[in-house]
């Protein structure tokens, strides 16, 4: 028996039981009644016609043979209910007159009621043992099968159409129950812990029909796709060389990482309104961001503001190369609602009533327009009930990715901030734009690339003391030189260091001498444009003829992706299409075959379709994915398994800035000129064919 099934069988017989001591109770006046008065004739109609539906109720739709033994002695509490509700049918009709106008009628009804006293005795007999096995039944209920689907549920949010369908019904009939004066305290208490554990269930699937609507693919893939801080990165900034909070440190704080740790832990504990994080491209304003995101320091911090209110954080990553949700304010308020209403659920029925309305209708699917959205939003920022019991704080990451009018975009946070500055909070980071500049000078603020200086010098540190070659140099010469190098050129961009830190391991691996090694990094561009075009010319120039086009089909492939993806959105906007799904990232499985590629333009089709085609895939990917790092020089990276959907492993550019350089038209028309006859389009089918 479904478990949902089995709670709806105990609400049918507690209606039923209820409803049979009214029909006990309303023969037992008559019987006493002076006159063989007609008053309860009424009365019994209605009871009459009232039983025989629970009697309907009362058949268990599962053979005995599927059900448990609790189950089992449910169904035949039931079946007892049903003969009895014949023997209640068979009592109305005696105390009920054929003709109510009759005196000699209403006389003999009430001579066969006085004669009905012994059946009625036995009626009542016969209901208290099912109301007593009924008591038994619940308590086996809520160490059943029944209580564990309902925990499940409850926990998952997820159940089927039909089980939602139950869960409306039970939750209705038990609320009746609970309120029945007939079957006595313990059945009561019973049955309300019942209709608590329901109503949750119910609840959560409601709430998560709702936050479904409300969830887009791309929500959190920015957020996930960027590398987490180096160990020991960004340390300083919730922490202090005097009080570490907890944290550990193998140095002391100059005095600007003083001021900014200071100025941002006190606007954490007490401040309000807006602080902005700003840098050059490539500073580390995101990775900043998630590690904000991630770190207890920060909760810590933010509890100490919101005491004694529950404390909800949210974030949302802009993202220019990304879904049209993924740089609009849509999809900001999507993503703050989705993670706000996940940790504050109770909110969901008011914040989105219509939506909710839907979900317990059972509506096939719920849907949520930008206004809907926009609106949804304001009633859960601008609403002071919700302030009673939470305080907010949201981290938006990249407002330069914002696709749209960004002075406006800047005065709706402010205008968030400003609805409760006493409970809502935000934490934003951006390059250094001038309408950023403006709009958010009053704020507190940090300069993310004036700050991080010995955290490049440490990771420069880091990984070169990991580097099997640079210890082999370092036991020949001293490496500090090298180590000054990279810190000096780097000028607190962390992009840049991150690349150069790249090909300076390729250059070991070589055997450069120190000084060979010094001589490249001091004439590597600091500007990264410049450094973009280095790597460029390197990869058209230096690299081999294979390794060349190896690198420029990547590339190519990246670019077409991205460039597709904004057409799309050009189309949204000019035919006003409701949506249009994006092209999927590259993959790396997908990489795999570009030399087949080469050898057969149609080489999928001549597969065997009876075994694999590589029997050693993984070897390919280690292959392909060592091919990248080393002929793509530093352009573009790997992400990990871990950081994506479904072990999808993406092939992506290594910042956003690299999009905006492939984009220049010289850049596009060396790879055109290059690779004349790649079709990006017939090799990705030929890819996912393959």
């Amino acid at each position: 028996m479904d478990p949902f099934v089995a709670v709806g069988l105990a609400s049918s017989i507690v209606a039923f039981l209820d409803f049979g001591f009214k029909i006990v109770k309303a023969a037992r006046a008559i019987q006493d009644s002076t006159s063989g008065a007609t008053s309860q004739d009424e009365d019994l109609t209605f009871l009459s016609e009232k039983i025989k539906g629970l009697a309907i109720d009362l058949q268990p739709a599962t053979p005995g043979s599927q059900m448990t033994p609790d189950e089992v002695r449910l169904g035949e509490l039931a079946k007892t209910c049903t003969r009895l509700s014949d023997d209640l049918l068979k009592l109305i009709g005696k105390l009920q007159p054929a003709n109510p106008a009759s005196k000699r009628q209403v006389f003999r009804t009430a001579l066969r009621a006085v004669r009905t006293k012994g059946e009625k005795e036995d009626l009542e007999k016969r209901l208290d043992q099912c109301r007593q096995q009924l008591h038994l039944q619940l308590s086996h209920m809520s160490r059943s099968e029944t209580q564990s689907r309902l925990d499940q549920v409850t926990n998952t949010g997820k159940c089927q159409q039909g089980e939602l369908t139950s869960l409306i019904r039970n939750v209705e009939i038990l609320q009746q129950g609970v309120t029945v004066t007939s079957l006595g305290p313990g059945v009561l208490d019973q049955l309300s812990s019942l209709l608590r554990s329901t109503t949750k269930a119910l609840d959560k699937t409601l709430q998560c029909r709702v936050m479904d609507a409300l969830d887009f693919e791309t929500m959190n893939d920015r957020f996930q796709g960027i590398e987490a801080a180096h160990e020991k990165t960004f340390n300083w900034l919730l922490g202090s060389s005097k009080d570490n909070g907890g944290l550990p440190f193998d140095r002391t704080l100059d005095e600007e990482q003083e001021k900014a740790r200071a100025d941002f832990v006190t606007w954490l504990t007490e401040g309000h309104g807006i602080f902005h994080i700003t840098g050059k491209p490539g500073s580390g304003k995101s990775t900043l961001m998630k590690y904000l995101c991630l770190h207890p320091q920060t909760r810590s911090f933010l509890e100490t503001w919101a005491q004694p209110k529950q404390l909800i954080t949210a974030n949302f990553f802009f993202w220019k190369p990304g879904s049209p949700l993924q740089k609009s304010m849509n999809g900001l308020m999507r993503a703050i609602l989705h993670c706000l209403l996940q940790q504050a659920p109770d909110l969901v029925s008011s914040c989105l009533p219509a939506q909710w309305d839907a979900a317990r209708a059972r509506s096939a699917s719920i849907t949520l327009s930008d206004s809907d959205v926009q609106d949804a939003f304001d009633r859960l920022v601008t609403n002071p009930a919700v302030y009673q019991d939470h305080k907010f704080v949201f981290f938006i990451d990249g407002l330069d990715e914002f696709e749209g009018n960004h002075d406006m975009m800047v005065k709706r946070l402010l205008n968030w901030a400003s609805a409760s500055s006493a409970n809502l909070k935000i934490c934003v980071s951006s390059r250094e734009w001038l309408v950023f500049q403006q709009r958010l000078a009053h704020c507190p603020s940090i300069r993310l690339h004036d700050l991080t200086s010995r955290d490049i010098r440490q990771l420069i540190t880091a990984t070169l003391e990991a580097n099997e070659e640079f210890q082999e140099l370092s036991k020949a010469e001293d490496p500090k030189p090298l180590i000054d190098a990279l810190d000096r050129r780097s000028d607190g961009v962390f992009l840049w260091v991150t690349m150069v830190l790249r090909m300076t391991e390729q250059a070991l691996l070589a055997e450069d001498r120190l000084r060979d090694l010094l001589a490249k990094i001091n004439t590597t561009p600091v500007e990264l444009e410049s450094l973009y075009e280095q790597l460029f010319n390197s990869v058209l120039h230096e690299a081999h003829p294979i390794d060349q086009q190896f690198a420029l089909k990547i590339l190519k492939m990246i670019s077409f992706v991205s460039d597709m993806n904004m057409k799309s959105e050009s189309l949204l906007k000019v035919f006003k299409f409701s949506t249009l799904p994006p092209l999927p990232e590259l993959g790396l499985l997908e990489c795999l075959f570009l030399d087949d590629f080469d050898k057969n333009p149609r080489f999928a089709f001549s597969l065997p379709w009876d075994h694999d085609f590589d029997p050693d895939l993984e070897s390919r990917r280690r292959r392909c994915r060592k091919q990248i790092y080393a002929h793509c020089k530093g352009l573009v990276h790997v992400g990990r398994i871990e950081d994506w959907r479904g072990g999808f492993e993406p092939v992506i550019l290594t910042h956003r800035s690299i999009s905006e350089f492939l984009r220049r038209r010289d850049i596009q028309s060396e790879i055109a000129l290059r690779l004349p006859e790649f079709n990006v389009p017939d090799y990705r089918r030929q890819a996912y064919l393959a």
